[in-house]
């Protein structure tokens, strides 16, 4: 039977990527988070070799700047904003107009804005606005040197750190350097890559990776998935170029990857998914794996991967251990025509004919008594059961 058959039975269609309303969420906070770094203006200015960090010095923050509680209250004001002393530095900025005799710089939802203060602190005016750094006033630190500022800060609940100096002409604020690093995401592009490049030996489940901040990282949540989507992808390519014995532990892999790649499963620890017993998992246990954070696979998606991995264990002659899979697949999800025929082959293989009649029509009945896509083995071998 040619790939391109329309009997193929391998049920290859990939559904398409439903999130949860919870993925979703994250995602949204993901966008907000980064979508500030998007439009990097200094790309040219990346080689750090001449830039001195040491040279700059640090400047007063929130509660250590006199008559913080006016400055707070004026900006308050001016921009109708609450703001935390955190996100307040008070910086010597040159030249500016002589009026202004105080500055002070606000870190504020991915902006540094630097606004001027008359000596009594009564008159304020924003000077300047820089958008596109990351605001965190938890972890931020600003430093300046002569007209330039040096800000860093990591983004709230990711490993994401960046460094930007900032030069003040007069007027405005100009970008002289900018590095973002992000040492987590690099681990797990790391590992997506290792997948991508079928080095099996060389991924790690993500409760080894050394990590920051895993539970907040998109990849980190689904890389179960995108292993075992990888993987039955690659498998198959194998089953196209007749490497069945390939496709076939690639599949396992992937699986297995799946199911034990974290400890959040709703199973006990002890008593974790085993390839080589399915007949101890029930559909519920499979189709909700994963408590959260970790997301599970969903039920229609699982049979996709269990069809295809049984298919190929029967096209090797493993039938007895392509039966309990293509069981729970049609547990999984019972309208998966090409499970009843795959089903069928299975038990007609291991000498079970009338039980393999019982899915035989239950395929004809779902496609329709008249389909002409109803191989002709399996009208056969209903009319022998007759």
């Amino acid at each position: 039977m040619s790939f391109q058959s329309q009997y193929f039975q391998i049920d290859n269609r990939y559904n398409a990527w439903f999130f949860s309303k919870r993925t979703r969420l994250f995602l949204l906070l993901f966008v907000l988070l980064t979508g500030c770094l998007s439009n990097t203006k200094a790309e040219a200015n990346q080689d750090n070799a001449n830039v001195d960090f040491q040279s700059f010095q640090a400047v007063q923050q929130g509660e250590e700047i006199p008559n913080i509680s006016l400055i707070m209250k004026k900006i308050s004001i001016l921009t109708a904003r609450e703001l935390s002393p955190a996100s307040i530095f008070k910086v010597h900025l040159e030249p500016v107009p002589q009026e202004y005799v105080h500055q002070v710089a606000l870190i504020y939802k991915f902006s540094i804005y630097i606004y001027g203060f008359s000596s009594n602190y009564q008159n304020v005016d924003l000077l300047a606005m820089f958008p596109d750094v990351i605001g965190n006033d938890v972890k931020v630190m600003v430093r300046e040197k002569d007209n330039q500022i040096l800000l860093w800060s990591q983004a709230p609940f990711r490993a994401l750190e960046q460094e930007v100096i900032l030069e003040w002409d007069g007027n405005n604020l100009i970008e002289v350097f900018r590095r973002d690093t992000d040492p987590t995401q690099e681990i797990l592009d790391q590992q997506k890559k290792l997948i991508e490049d079928e080095k099996w030996a060389e991924v790690a489940i993500p409760e080894d990776l050394d990590v920051q901040y895993p539970n907040f990282y998109f990849d980190f949540n689904q890389m179960g998935i995108y292993a075992l989507k990888t993987a039955h992808k690659i498998a198959l390519e194998k089953y196209r170029n007749k490497e069945l014995p390939e496709a076939i532990e690639i599949m396992e892999w992937g699986l297995n990857f799946y199911f034990n790649a974290y400890p959040y499963s709703t199973t006990n620890q002890k008593d974790r998914f085993d390839i080589q017993n399915p007949e101890n998992y029930s559909a519920v246990n499979l189709q909700d794996y994963y408590m959260t954070p970790i997301e599970s696979l969903s039920p229609k998606e699982i049979a996709l991967y269990l069809n295809d991995y049984a298919f190929f264990l029967s096209e090797t002659g493993h039938n007895q251990k392509a039966e309990p899979f293509l069981l729970k697949v049609i547990e999984l999800d019972p309208e998966r025509v090409v499970a009843y025929i795959n089903t069928g082959d299975v038990f007609w293989n291991l000498g079970c004919k009338e039980l393999a009649c019982d899915y035989y029509q239950k395929y004809v009945d779902l496609l329709g008594e008249k389909n002409p896509r109803i191989p002709s083995r399996v009208r056969e071998r209903l009319d022998v059961a007759e």
